[in-house]
């Protein structure tokens, strides 16, 4: 294992230790980091296990403060539910991603509670337009310094 996949791991394990925090909390709305970096791993990681890796690390980070409650199942429901939506996605990337961030948020919503969608739908969407406004910021930064890594201009 190199250490761009440890400090991957470890990125992913802190991330979701803060999830139980309210430092990532703006205006009553908690962005989802954990579900952030983990839709973002998906196009850098080199391998399903690598991927598979990343996603046991945030379920453990994220037992750690609740032990393995639905929270937890919900979100590996949602890992799994995001990478098949990414094996069969067409567009462009950055487009993809997007998707796939929206997507993963309803999806953890609908195994955790589905009502939080039906009866709140405006918070819901408050959520949703956070979570893509924060990992809009860490897509760009990510893809540039992979562009950097692997030698290409930008």
């Amino acid at each position: 294992m190199d250490r761009h996949v440890i400090s991957a791991a470890l990125i992913i394990f802190f991330s979701a230790l803060l999830q139980s925090t309210f430092i990532l909390s703006w205006g009553g709305i908690k962005v989802n980091l954990t579900l952030i970096l983990i839709v973002l791993y998906l196009f850098f990681v080199r391998s399903r296990a690598e991927y598979a890796l990343y996603a046991a690390t945030a379920a453990v980070g994220l037992m750690v403060q609740g032990g393995l409650d639905r929270a937890v199942f919900g979100f590996i429901g949602m890992v799994i539910g995001v990478y098949v939506l990414w094996n069969i996605l067409p567009w462009q990337s950055w487009l993809n991603y997007g998707f796939l961030l929206i997507a993963g948020t309803a999806l953890l919503y609908l195994f955790i509670d589905w009502r939080f969608i039906v009866f709140m739908p405006f918070l819901f969407m408050r959520e949703v337009m956070y979570t893509i406004l924060c990992g809009s910021v860490l897509y760009a930064i990510a893809a540039r310094w992979h562009e950097r890594k692997a030698g290409r201009p930008f």
